[in-house]
C-alpha cells in the first residue's frame, strides 16, 4: 500500500479524464480504459513510464503531470498514457515502449517535414470534407495489406472515424511480388468503372487464392464492363500512370507496403488497428482544436 500511496492524486485524475469520456473510449482500445484492465504491478511499472515520458504537443510536461493537470486541455496525455498502458499491458520492455513512443512522436508532431503527394485521381473513401486525410502506399499482393486496408477502410466509413478520415489509395507494386504489376493494372481498370474499392475488396477477401488469372474473372463477377476494362488495362497511359505513382513513392520514401502518410507526415509507429486508430483520432482532436493548425497533403 505504501509504494501505491503516491499514485494517488494520479488515480484521481484517472477517473476525473475518463469519466465524461467512457462512451467515446469504449471504441477506441489503446484509449486510457485500458489502464484499468493492468493488475497493481503493471499500473505501478506504467505510472514510472509516464513519469520519465514527455509530450510532443499541448503540454510541456511529462505524461503524469500533464495527466494530472491539464488532462481536459491536452487530449494527447490521455491517448499517451492509454498507450503505454496498453504496451505494458501486452508485456513489452521499457525499451520497446521508449521506442514506440519516439517513432509516434517523429510522425505525429505538428510542424513536422511533408511529402508533396498526388490526391487528385486517387481512389478515396470516406467525407472529402474530413480534416484526417490518410494516403496509404500498397500493393494488391500484399498480405498485410489485404487485412489492414480493408479494417481501417471500413473504421472511416462507418466506424469510429466516420466524418473525421478520409482515406487514399495509391498503387505500389512490390518488385519480386508475382501479379503485383497486373493487380495494380486491374484496380486502374475497374477504377475507370468507378469499381475500386468493390474490386479491392473482393480481392483482398480472397487474397489466399490471389492469381493473375483470377484478375479478370474477378472483374466480370463485378458485373464490369470488359470490353472497357481490357482496353484501359492495355493503354499505355496506365501503365505510366502506374509508373508515375511508384515513382512518387519511392520519392517520398516509400520502401514496403503498406505505407501511410496522415496530412502530409510519414507515420512511422506501429502497423496495428489500434495505433492507426488511436493516431488517426489524436490528429482529428488537434485540427478541432485547431483548425488551422494542419493541412491535407
Amino acid at each position: 500500500m505504501h509504494r501505491l500511496r503516491h499514485l494517488i492524486p494520479l488515480l484521481a485524475a484517472f477517473v476525473l479524464f475518463l469519466a465524461p469520456r467512457y462512451v467515446a473510449w469504449a471504441a477506441e482500445p489503446s484509449e486510457v480504459g485500458c489502464c484499468q484492465q493492468l493488475d497493481a504491478d503493471e499500473f505501478v511499472r506504467a505510472v514510472g513510464i509516464m513519469q520519465g515520458q514527455y509530450l510532443y504537443d499541448c503540454c510541456d510536461d511529462t505524461v503524469a503531470v500533464c495527466l494530472a493537470e491539464q488532462a481536459q486541455s491536452c487530449p494527447l496525455a490521455g491517448r499517451l498514457a492509454g498507450d503505454i498502458c496498453r504496451r505494458v499491458g501486452a508485456g513489452e520492455s521499457d525499451e520497446q515502449i521508449d521506442q514506440a513512443l519516439r517513432l509516434r512522436a517523429r510522425s505525429m508532431v505538428p510542424g513536422g517535414p511533408k511529402a508533396t503527394i498526388t490526391l487528385d485521381g486517387r481512389p478515396a473513401v470516406g467525407d472529402p470534407q474530413a480534416p484526417v486525410s490518410v494516403v496509404v502506399y500498397a500493393c494488391i499482393t500484399c498480405p498485410f495489406c489485404s487485412v489492414l486496408i480493408p479494417e481501417l477502410q471500413r473504421e472511416i466509413e462507418s466506424g469510429t472515424l466516420q466524418g473525421k478520415a478520409k482515406l487514399s489509395f495509391a498503387p505500389f507494386p512490390i518488385k519480386g511480388h508475382d501479379g503485383s504489376v497486373e493487380g495494380a493494372l486491374a484496380l486502374l481498370a475497374v477504377q475507370a468503372q468507378g469499381r475500386f474499392w468493390d474490386y479491392l475488396d473482393l480481392a483482398y477477401d480472397r487474397f489466399d487464392s490471389l492469381d493473375v488469372d483470377k484478375l479478370e474473372p474477378w472483374a466480370i463477377e463485378l458485373g464490369l464492363d470488359m470490353e472497357s476494362y481490357h482496353s484501359v488495362f492495355a493503354d499505355p497511359a496506365t501503365r505510366q500512370a502506374l509508373v508515375d505513382s511508384k515513382r512518387e513513392g519511392l520519392a517520398v520514401g516509400v520502401s514496403a507496403t503498406p505505407t501511410f502518410y496522415i496530412n502530409g507526415r510519414r507515420y512511422q509507429g506501429d502497423l496495428s488497428l489500434v495505433q492507426l486508430l488511436d493516431v488517426l483520432g489524436e490528429e482529428h482532436e488537434r485540427l478541432v482544436a485547431s483548425p488551422t493548425g494542419a493541412t491535407a497533403p
